[in-house]
């Protein structure tokens, strides 16, 4: 009885802290997104397998709205970059795409079970987005 109990209580521990890291994922793609859209509501394309879950977080705030194609969002999550797609602001949800293609503007994905967050340098200098003083550690 008591080896039911603690496996009980270790699924519902497990359930409760892997909501919890959706909704972190969910904040940090507003703080992006905030970083590089000035005006609201921002619209958000995501297409990734590790963030799809993180869309109803997002649906739950007004000022971001999610959209089904990267062409009606302001700014796209997507696992690589899309090869029709110009003028958007792209950010890659894999460390290896984003090597693969440095005209994204920057990657965001999970890593040893914590968020990872790559600002790309020249992204930011051509389209003259300022990074405040606490994320210019993860410009690059």
């Amino acid at each position: 009885m008591r080896v039911l109990r603690y496996l009980l209580i270790l699924i519902i521990a497990t359930i409760i802290y892997a909501g919890d890291v959706n909704k972190i994922k969910a904040e940090i793609i507003e703080n992006i997104s905030m970083l590089y859209i000035k005006k609201h509501p921002i619209y958000i394309f995501i297409k990734s397998n590790y963030f799809n879950k993180t869309k109803k977080y997002l649906q739950k705030n007004y000022y971001f709205y999610i959209v089904n194609n990267c062409n009606k969002a302001d700014i796209c999550f997507v696992d690589s970059y899309p090869k029709n797609i110009k003028g958007k602001i792209i950010f890659l949800t894999s460390y290896l795409s984003y090597l693969k293609n440095k005209n994204a503007a920057g990657a965001f994905f999970w890593q040893k079970g914590r968020p990872t967050i790559i600002f790309n340098k020249q992204f930011i200098i051509n389209h003259h987005i300022k990074i405040p003083k606490e994320y210019e550690d993860f410009v690059e």
